[in-house]
C-alpha cells in the first residue's frame, strides 16, 4: 500500500506559543514585587529610581469598579499605593506632599503603561518624584502625561494613635444604608471592589467609619501598603462629614495630601477617624482590628473638577485618524550625469465635470505613450495647486491627476516622480523634484517639501454640533453596505430624525425596506429615492424634494464604483465609469447646496488616494477630486471634510473590493490592518470635531511596518510612523554583491536554483503563503496571481534584483521557472566575444556557459556548433602540422570556427 504524499505536505496556519516573557532580573533589572508595578531600576550617578508597571481592568478587575460619571478613573489613592513603594524603596518613609494633578483615565479595552520617578536625594535627603502614564498603544513620540507630583522625606517620626475602642465612646451610629444609592446618583458608581463602607458614627466634629475589603479583593490586600480600594472607601465617608461643598456638574476627587505614613501593610479592613485639620483639609487617622495605626494622614483636601474632564477621547485624537503634513526631504540625491526628464504637465481645471475628466484623461494618454516607450530617462508629471500646503487653494482636477500618476508609481516603480508647482518654471522644479529622491514632492518658493502621514497631536476643538437633528440629512449610496451603517450610526448615536438616501436602485435595492422600517422603530423618517447622482439635473430634482419644514443641513456623500484596471488597460472611457458617481457627483452637490445652511459636507473618499494602488488609477483619481474638492471648500469657508477611509472589516459591499484590491501591489495587508465597523464610526464622530479638510483614518500597524522598513517596501508616505530600523552589520563582504556578480560563478545549476529560489519566495510572500505550495513548474494563474498581484511580484522582484522587468512578466513567464530564467538572462545577457580581445581561455569557457541554448539558436550560432562537434566526431587525430579536429581547438579557435560556419 503506497500512502498519498500529499497529506504530508502542509504548512501550520496556528500561531506558535511565544517563549514566557524574561523577568526583571533576567533584563537586568530588579522585581519591585507590588502588585501594581512590575520593575524597579536604580539609577546610576544620579540615585535616581524608576518603577514600572501596566494598569488595565484585565489585569486589575477591581479598578472596574471605580467609575466616575461612567468612566474608569484610577483612584487617587492607588497613585498614593504607586508612591509609597517608591518611598519604601528608598528608605523615604513619609510622603511629606502629594499633589493629583490629572485623572488617570482607564480605557475599557487595554491598559496603559505607568512610570513613577524619584529623583536622587537633595541635601536635606528630600526627594521630588513623578507618577506618569502614557497608552501601551501609543507611538513612541507621544508625551506621558503627568498625574501626581510628590516629596519624600527620610523623617522618621510617629505621631501615634490607638483605636482599640471601638466604637469611641459617646459617638452616634449613623445610618448607612442608602450611602452608595445616593452617591451612585451624584455620578460616583461604585462596583463591589470599592463598596467597602459598613459603619459610620459621629461624635462631635468627628467622624468614625468602619470599611472593610469584599472576600474577593481581601485575598489580594497582603501585596499593598494599604490597598487603594480600602484607602478609598475611608476618604468615601468624607462625604457624610459634612465638611466637603458639593458642586453641581463636578465630582469631588482627592487633590493635596501632605504628612502622609503608612505604619503597617496588609491590612483587610480599617478603624478610620476623619476631623477638620483646622484649616480647607480633613485629617485621616486609620487602624487596624486591633486598633494598631495603619495609615495616617496630616491634612487632605480634595478639588472638584468638571464631569467632562473624566470622558475619554477627549483629551486626544486616536492614532488610527492620519493627516498629511509637509516636510522637508531627508537628503538629496545626485542626479546620473546628463539626466534629462521626461516632462508632461498637467494644468488642472476642476470647474465642470466635462473639465475634470479631459485633464486626467489627458495624462492618462500621455503616460500611456512614454511608458511604452521602453529607457532610463525619469519621467516627471508637474501638477499646480493640487496639493494644498498650509492655507492654499486647490484644484480638484490636479488633484485627481495626482490619485491617477501614484497609482501609476505603484506598478512604474522608481520611475515616475510627481511635482506640484507654484511657478512656471516646469523644467527647474522638475529638477528639484528629481534631486529630492522622493516619488512626490511640492515645490513652494523654492523650497522642496515631502508628504508624510502623521498622526494629530492636538485635541479635538470643534464642539458645535455638525449634525443638526432638526433638518435632512442626504446619504448618496444609502441603501450599500456602508451606507446602511453610516445611516444606522446618525440615527442612533447623532439622534438624525430625517434621513434621504438616494441611490440608483432606490426602493429596489436589496434590504431597502428593511432599512426604512428599523430606522422608522429609532425614531428617524427615511426616504429612499432613486437618482443618478452623476446627473445634474437629477439631483437638482432630489434637493428639490427637501421639505422646507427639515430643511437639508447634512451631505455624506458615499456612492461610487469600481471598475479596476491596469494602466495600461486604462481607458478614457473606463475612467468616465468611476469618476462620474464619485466625483461629477460631488460637483453637483457642491454646486447646488451653495444655498443651503449646511452643518456638514462629508465626502467617502479612499486611501488609494493617498497611497495610489495597481490597478486602480481610476478610483484613486475619483477620489483624490473628492480630497482637492473638500480643501477648496475649506479654503472658501465652507464646510467640507474628505474622510480617506482605510479597509474595513466585515464589508461585503464595493468599499470592501476596493480594498481587498488595493492590498495588492503592496506589502501583505501594507502594515494596514482593517478596522471594524465601531471603530470607523468612532473615528468618523472624532473627524467632524477636528479643523481639517481631508484626514485619512486607517488602522496602521507601526510593528508591521518597521519590519517592512528593513526591505525598503515602507512607501515614503508611511514613513513617519515608524522609526528606522537599522540595517544588519555584515560578516563577510564590505561592498555588497549585485546579483549578477552573485551569481556570476555559480554553475548554470546553480544559477537556475538560487534564482528559483527567490521567484519561489516573493511569490510565496505575495500570496502570503509558505514556500511549499509554490511549484518551480506550476503556472502563476493556477495559485491565483492575476494582474494586480502580478505587478506586486514583479514589484518586488525589481526591488530585489535591480532588473527593470515589464508589468506583464508574470504572463509572458507563466511559471517561476520561466520568470527565473527571464531575470538570469538580463542579469547576465548572451554576448558575443571580440576576436581582437583574446580573452583568457578560462573566463571565455565560463561565458560559454552562461548561454542558454535557445538565445544560441536564436543568434544562428547553435546549429554552426552542432555541425562542428559532428565533424570533430568523424576527424583524424590532430597530427603534427596543426591539423586535426575540435579535441585540438583551443576556446578562441572553436568560436572563430562556429562563426565563420555562420558566414557560409
Amino acid at each position: 500500500m503506497v500512502l498519498p504524499t500529499y497529506a504530508f505536505q502542509h504548512n501550520r496556519y496556528w500561531p506558535t506559543t511565544p517563549p514566557p516573557a524574561a523577568d526583571a532580573a533576567g533584563l537586568g533589572m530588579e522585581s519591585a514585587s507590588h502588585p501594581l508595578l512590575g520593575t524597579a531600576v536604580h539609577l546610576p550617578g544620579s540615585g535616581g529610581l524608576l518603577l514600572t508597571g501596566r494598569l488595565s481592568t484585565a489585569t486589575h478587575p477591581w479598578l472596574a469598579d471605580h467609575r466616575l460619571t461612567g468612566t474608569t478613573v484610577v483612584p487617587g489613592t492607588a497613585l498614593l499605593e504607586l508612591l509609597v513603594r517608591a518611598a519604601d524603596e528608598l528608605d523615604c518613609p513619609l510622603l511629606e506632599e502629594l499633589v493629583n494633578e490629572v485623572p488617570l483615565l482607564l480605557p475599557d479595552q487595554g491598559g496603559v503603561r505607568v512610570r513613577v520617578m524619584v529623583e536622587g536625594p537633595d541635601d536635606s535627603g528630600r526627594r521630588t518624584a513623578g507618577v506618569y502614564s502614557r497608552a501601551e498603544d501609543a507611538p513612541p513620540e507621544t508625551e506621558w502625561v503627568r498625574h501626581a507630583t510628590a516629596t519624600l522625606a527620610p523623617d522618621t517620626d510617629v505621631d501615634p494613635f490607638d483605636h482599640a475602642q471601638w466604637p469611641p465612646s459617646g459617638a452616634q451610629e449613623l445610618d448607612v444604608h442608602d450611602f452608595y444609592p445616593d452617591l451612585s446618583g451624584a455620578g460616583y458608581h461604585y462596583g463591589p471592589a470599592f463598596r467597602g463602607l459598613r459603619a459610620a458614627w459621629r461624635r462631635g466634629d468627628e467622624l468614625f467609619a468602619e470599611v472593610a475589603l469584599d472576600d474577593d479583593t481581601a485575598s489580594s490586600a497582603a501585596g499593598f501598603g494599604v490597598h487603594p480600594a480600602l484607602l478609598d472607601a475611608a476618604l468615601q465617608a468624607i462625604t457624610l462629614s459634612g465638611l466637603e461643598e458639593q458642586v453641581e456638574g463636578h465630582i469631588r476627587v482627592p487633590f493635596s495630601w501632605r504628612g502622609v505614613r503608612v505604619h503597617a501593610t496588609g491590612a483587610p479592613m480599617l478603624r478610620v477617624r476623619l476631623a477638620s485639620d483646622g484649616a480647607d483639609g480633613i485629617t485621616v487617622q486609620a487602624a487596624d482590628a486591633t486598633g494598631s495605626p495603619v495609615v495616617s494622614i496630616a491634612s487632605l483636601t480634595s478639588r472638584p473638577i468638571p464631569t467632562d474632564r473624566l470622558t475619554p477621547g477627549r483629551e486626544t485624537v486616536p492614532d488610527t485618524l492620519l493627516r498629511v503634513r509637509w516636510d522637508a526631504p531627508p537628503a538629496r540625491t545626485p542626479l546620473p550625469p546628463g539626466a534629462t526628464p521626461i516632462l508632461i504637465e498637467a494644468l488642472g481645471d476642476g470647474d465642470s465635470p466635462e473639465a475634470a475628466h479631459a485633464t486626467v484623461a489627458d495624462v492618462l494618454a500621455r503616460l500611456h505613450r512614454t511608458l511604452a516607450e521602453p529607457g532610463p530617462q525619469p519621467l516627471v508629471v508637474v501638477t499646480r495647486r493640487a496639493v494644498a500646503v498650509g492655507a492654499e487653494p486647490v484644484d480638484p482636477a490636479a488633484a485627481a491627476v495626482w490619485g491617477l500618476v501614484r497609482s501609476a508609481q505603484t506598478e512604474h516603480p522608481d520611475r515616475i516622480t510627481l511635482v506640484d508647482s507654484d511657478g512656471d518654471n516646469a523644467d527647474h522644479d522638475a529638477i528639484l523634484a528629481l534631486a529630492a529622491g522622493e516619488p512626490q514632492v511640492a515645490v513652494r518658493e523654492g523650497a522642496v517639501l515631502v508628504p508624510r502621514l502623521a498622526r494629530i497631536t492636538e485635541p479635538p476643538t470643534d464642539d458645535r454640533p455638525s449634525v443638526d437633528p432638526a433638518g435632512t440629512v442626504l446619504l448618496t449610496g444609502g441603501t450599500g453596505a456602508l451606507g446602511r451603517t453610516v445611516a444606522r450610526h446618525l440615527v442612533t448615536t447623532h439622534g438624525v430624525r430625517r434621513l434621504l438616501l438616494a441611490s440608483r436602485r432606490g426602493p429596489r435595492a436589496d434590504g431597502a425596506a428593511e432599512l426604512v422600517a428599523e430606522l422608522a422603530e429609532a425614531g428617524c423618517t427615511a426616504h429612499v429615492v432613486a437618482c443618478d447622482v452623476s446627473d445634474r439635473e437629477a439631483v437638482v430634482e432630489l434637493l428639490a424634494a427637501v421639505p422646507k419644514t427639515h430643511p437639508l443641513t447634512g451631505v455624506v456623500h458615499l456612492a461610487g464604483v469600481v471598475d479596476d484596471a491596469m494602466l495600461a488597460s486604462l481607458t478614457a472611457e473606463r475612467l468616465a465609469t468611476v469618476f462620474a458617481p464619485k466625483a461629477d457627483a460631488a460637483l453637483h452637490l457642491d454646486e447646488l447646496t451653495r444655498g443651503c445652511d449646511l452643518r456638514m459636507f462629508v465626502l467617502f473618499s479612499s486611501l488609494a488616494a493617498t497611497l495610489g494602488g495597481a490597478g486602480q488609477g481610476n478610483y484613486a483619481a475619483a477620489n483624490a477630486f473628492l480630497d482637492g474638492l473638500a480643501q477648496r471648500r475649506r479654503f472658501e469657508g465652507l464646510p467640507a471634510l474628505s474622510l480617506a477611509w482605510g479597509r474595513w472589516q466585515h464589508d461585503d459591499g464595493m468599499a470592501a473590493r476596493v480594498h481587498r484590491a488595493a492590498d495588492h501591489g503592496s506589502p501583505p495587508n501594507g502594515g494596514l490592518p482593517g478596522m471594524t465597523a465601531e471603530e470607523g464610526l468612532a473615528l468618523f464622530d472624532t473627524a467632524l470635531r477636528l479643523h481639517e479638510p481631508v484626514l485619512v483614518p486607517v488602522e496602521a500597524d507601526p510593528a508591521t511596518l518597521a519590519a517592512l522598513t528593513g526591505n525598503g517596501q515602507v512607501p515614503p508616505l508611511l514613513r513617519a510612523l515608524v522609526r528606522p530600523v537599522r540595517r544588519a552589520a555584515g560578516t563577510v563582504s564590505i561592498v555588497p554583491q549585485s546579483w549578477a556578480e552573485r551569481i556570476a560563478g555559480l554553475s548554470e545549476a546553480e544559477r537556475t536554483r538560487t534564482l528559483l529560489d527567490l521567484v519561489r519566495t516573493q511569490a510565496a510572500t505575495v500570496l502570503g503563503s509558505g514556500s511549499d505550495p509554490i511549484g518551480a513548474d506550476r503556472a502563476f494563474t493556477d495559485m491565483g496571481f492575476d494582474s494586480l498581484t502580478s505587478v506586486q511580484l514583479r514589484n518586488r522582484l525589481v526591488e530585489a534584483t535591480g532588473v527593470r522587468l515589464p508589468a506583464a512578466v508574470v504572463f509572458n513567464c507563466p511559471t517561476p521557472t520561466a520568470l527565473a530564467a527571464r531575470i538570469r538572462d538580463e542579469l547576465l545577457p548572451a554576448t558575443v566575444p571580440d576576436e581582437s580581445a583574446a580573452p583568457d581561455e578560462e573566463r571565455l569557457r565560463r561565458v560559454l556557459a552562461t548561454v542558454p541554448l535557445d538565445r544560441l539558436r536564436e543568434a544562428g550560432v547553435l546549429d554552426a556548433l552542432v555541425r562542428l562537434t559532428e565533424t570533430a566526431t568523424d576527424s583524424p587525430a590532430p597530427d603534427s602540422t596543426g591539423g586535426g579536429g575540435i579535441e585540438a581547438m583551443d576556446a578562441d579557435d572553436l568560436v572563430r570556427h562556429a562563426l565563420r560556419g555562420i558566414g557560409n
